[in-house]
């Protein structure tokens, strides 16, 4: 399954993907095949995607994930990706270094979703829409927050 929309990314959610070792929550580029320390990623059935070796940014970035509806009469459904100082501060970074090229958002070894960065983001909030229905949103955000790093009580 495979849904577009244009924010400040254009994303496409995707339905499976094994690749990675078991990790709560990485940003990786995707890159060409056969670049330097690519990994060839499945998308979907038939589809390949590789991602960068090394994260951008991991779950220790992100402060929390939520669901938005947009619109009264016929509300569409968005995940807002809230970023720390520290993530905020690496994806402003990441998505001025990499303005036109994709990223990946895998969770646990599985690729999530693909966006492509249309302009920087500098806010320190990521909004992922593409038709999302209201449990695609309520479950995207789910993963994504439990990714997310629990306070430690001293």
């Amino acid at each position: 399954m495979k849904r577009f929309a244009f924010l400040c990314l254009a994303f496409c959610l995707l339905t499976s993907g094994q690749v990675f070792a078991d990790s709560p929550l990485e940003i990786r580029l995707v890159v060409a095949p056969g670049t330097p320390g690519a990994v060839k990623t499945p998308w979907g059935e038939d589809e390949t995607v590789y991602c960068a070796k090394e994260p951008l940014l991991d779950h220790k970035a992100v402060a929390e994930a939520t669901v938005l509806s947009i619109g009264a009469r016929e509300p569409s459904w968005e995940v807002e990706v809230r970023f720390n100082e520290r993530g905020k501060a690496a994806f402003a970074k990441a998505t001025t270094d990499h303005k036109g090229e994709q990223f990946g958002v895998l969770s646990n070894g599985k690729l999530l979703v693909v966006a492509r960065v249309m302009s920087p983001i500098t806010s320190g909030t990521l909004r992922i829409s593409g038709n999302l229905t209201k449990e695609e949103a309520t479950d995207l955000a789910a993963v994504i927050q439990a990714a997310v790093p629990k306070a430690v009580n001293p």
